[in-house]
């Protein structure tokens, strides 16, 4: 039997009064059919992503629209941008195992804006993640490239995460298969729960010679 509606929006309300990640003010949720509108407000950026991973999280969620405003504190300003990028400068800086002399940062009303190269994948998605819990940050655009230091073999890389995925007792299902092409890493087919999925791509996004993961893999499941 499928989850019905009013059960998902119980179990989303859960995780995120669960989630001690998560501050709001209010997040209101609407389901129809298994897909998800999320809206309210929240004081930080981080709260916002949170609320969303916390619904994927969720049995027979198909889809999500995150609606969530997060709050600016201050009247929009230049100086208040230019504070926003200080705070967002000394974050990074005090990160030592990320390599950023390479990255920009533009500030624009609480949108953040990133370019420039880093060494490796996981190195994007975490600054992107240390940005995002600071007050005024309204939305991220995370245009940083990996230069990596050698060259990628998709083959290496497609043997790593197999191996990693064996050792965390996620060996890929039948329907499932991962694709590497210059780098790219791409989830196809379905996956058996919204966790394994999680597990799948956080192996994927810290694999070695990585510059990007693609995920079109479903959740192959709605019992209960």
């Amino acid at each position: 039997m499928k989850k019905n509606d009013q059960r998902i929006k119980y179990d989303i309300e859960a995780a995120i009064e669960w989630d001690a990640a998560i501050v709001d003010d209010y997040i209101g949720i609407e389901v129809i059919n298994g897909w998800v509108r999320l809206y309210g407000t929240v004081p930080t950026y981080r709260s916002k992503l949170a609320a969303e991973d916390n619904a994927w999280a969720t049995r027979g969620v198909k889809g999500i629209d995150n609606e969530i405003s997060v709050k600016y504190l201050l009247t929009a300003s230049e100086d208040e941008d230019l504070q926003l990028k200080q705070r967002i400068e000394a974050v990074l800086k005090w990160n030592t195992d990320l390599s950023t002399e390479s990255v920009s940062i533009e500030v624009n009303q609480g949108q953040v804006t990133l370019k420039g190269f880093v060494p490796q994948y996981w190195q994007k998605l975490r600054i992107a993640d240390l940005i995002s819990g600071l007050e005024n940050v309204q939305e991220i655009s995370n245009g940083i490239l990996i230069v990596l230091a050698q060259k990628n073999n998709d083959i290496k890389i497609a043997q790593a995460i197999n191996s990693a995925l064996l050792r965390s007792d996620l060996l890929p299902q039948e329907k499932f298969s991962i694709t590497v092409r210059n780098g790219v890493v791409t989830l196809n087919g379905e996956i058996p729960t919204t966790f394994a999925k999680w597990r799948i791509k956080n192996i994927a996004n810290n694999t070695n010679g990585v510059i990007d993961v693609l995920d079109q893999a479903e959740i192959a499941y709605e019992m209960i």
